[in-house]
This record gives C-alpha cells, sequence and structure tokens, in this order.
C-alpha cells in the first residue's frame, strides 16, 4: 500500500494514504485488514484527507511491514464489488427499526414460551427446544 507516514510514536502511527480519499466500503475493508494485523488494538479514519490512525502493542517495524504487504488496488476493486452489490449492509440494518405491531408479537411470543417454560416439565421443555434448534423455525 503506498502511504505516508505523519506521525510515528512508541504505541500510535498515523498515516495518509496516497491514493487519496477514502470511501465509505474502502474504510470497511481496511478495518477489517489492519485489525487483522496482530497487536493493532484500534485503527481510526479520517476520510476527507485519507488518514488513519492506528494504535498497536508491540513494534511498530511489524505494523509498518505489514502496511507495505497490504495491496491497495485489492481493498479499491473489493470496495468497487461492495458498492455494486445492492445487499443490506450494517449500516443499514442499525438505522432500520421495528414496527410496533412486530414488537408487541415479539414480546407476546416471548411470553408465552417463557410461561410454558415454567410451567413444562423439564423433558418436555428440552424437546420442544430441541425441536426449534434443529428446524430453525421463524429465524
Amino acid at each position: 500500500m503506498r502511504y505516508r507516514i505523519e506521525h510515528l510514536s512508541q504505541h500510535r502511527l498515523r498515516i495518509r494514504v496516497q491514493n487519496g480519499a477514502l470511501t465509505e466500503y474502502s474504510r470497511e475493508i481496511l478495518d477489517y485488514a489492519l485489525n487483522g494485523i496482530p497487536g493493532v488494538r484500534k485503527v481510526i479514519f479520517y476520510p476527507a484527507t485519507g488518514g488513519i490512525g492506528i494504535a498497536f502493542d508491540g513494534p511498530a517495524e511489524e505494523v509498518t511491514r505489514r502496511l507495505d504487504r497490504l495491496r491497495f488496488d485489492n481493498v479499491t476493486m473489493m470496495a468497487g464489488q461492495i458498492e455494486a452489490d445492492p445487499s443490506i449492509d450494517m449500516e443499514e440494518l442499525r438505522q432500520r427499526r421495528l414496527s410496533p405491531e412486530l414488537k408487541s408479537r415479539l414480546r407476546r411470543r416471548i411470553l408465552l414460551e417463557s410461561a410454558a417454560d415454567m410451567l413444562l416439565p423439564m423433558p418436555v421443555q428440552m424437546g420442544y427446544h430441541l425441536y426449534q434448534l434443529i428446524t430453525l423455525r421463524e429465524i
């Protein structure tokens, strides 16, 4: 990966990617890749400038060696594939809310299953829950 070291201390490294600003999808892929480096504790992105802050334990040489081996063209290719795929991403899932009707049905089901667990004998409870696990109903 082509980058420039902006700041280096004993446990923190701040770099600037020379390819320019980072897209949302390239940040997501880089976050996964950089957190996979042994010793990396935290990764912070500065999207407008293409900057990345990396907090790590251990020698800085290991982190920079792994950064040198990372191919940014693979990151941009994968980001393009994710952007082209219209599937639901994690951010959209976080923003979605449950409707009041669905919440009411879920509460009712939880209450009924809790009452059944309290009243039914243990072998019947285990059989029912085993059946749910095997069939994975309504999940």
